[in-house]
């Protein structure tokens, strides 16, 4: 597999949860992902509309390799989002003739609209990736023998309280991590290998020596401040 196609699958992968309608009645009033596709070798679209009946839509246009290295796909994806609220007015500019392709979406380059590769603004796609191996777990070995995840609450200020509990025991503990770094931004990636390094200090006790967080929690009688552990 060459970085391209690696790009493309972690693009396809970090986008795919955005198919899922916002809360509130149906269809959504706001866009919605209509979908994602290679558009060349080093080429990627991904589509948003406004139409329910998903019929047209615009495509924006990412390249996948660009100065050597690969496509910021967080940065992308939190982009899009953003971005998604003003297709409308970005179809209509200049009132020039636009790129159509065969499922009637109109193309832009993601670079004309306005898209450079930045730090992320928002934690909620790191947050994701975590939840997500810590649901479905990370490859072999899995660590379903160790512990296993018993749920979240975010609790402001770029935190998150982890919820857990030891197979071999049966305890429930509360784990407070940091979507955030020091300076309040978010860092690639963060939270990513807490599930396997869980797995690795339940076992040696390590977690248990933590520091405690003074908290009246209804869901974990015992909460460990792991923020250290996490971006």
């Amino acid at each position: 597999m060459n970085l391209a196609d690696f790009t493309f699958g972690r693009l396809l992968r970090h986008a795919a949860p955005l198919v899922m309608a916002p809360p509130g009645s149906l269809p959504p009033g706001g866009p919605q992902l209509r979908g994602l596709v290679r558009s060349g070798d080093e080429q990627a679209r991904m589509f948003y509309c406004h139409d329910a009946a998903m019929t047209s839509g615009t495509g924006f246009e990412f390249e996948l390799l660009s100065n050597g290295g690969e496509l910021n796909v967080d940065a992308a994806v939190e982009w899009i989002r953003v971005v998604a609220s003003s297709i409308d007015s970005l179809q209509s500019t200049d009132g020039m003739p636009m790129l159509r392709d065969s499922h009637n979406n109109v193309i832009i380059a993601a670079t004309d609209a306005g898209f450079e590769p930045k730090r992320l603004e928002w934690y909620d796609q790191n947050l994701f990736g975590m939840l997500s191996i810590l649901i479905h777990g990370g490859g072999f070995p899995w660590f379903e023998d160790v512990y296993s995840f018993a749920g979240f609450m975010l609790s402001g200020n770029g935190r998150c309280r982890i919820y857990i509990k030891v197979a071999a025991t049966g305890e429930a503990y509360g784990l407070d991590v940091s979507l955030v770094d020091k300076s309040g931004g978010v860092s690639a990636g963060s939270g990513g290998t807490l599930p396997q390094e869980l797995a690795s200090i339940i076992r040696t006790g390590t977690l248990l020596v933590q520091p405690k967080v003074h908290a009246n929690d209804d869901y974990a009688p015992v909460v460990f401040d792991m923020t250290k552990w996490v971006g």
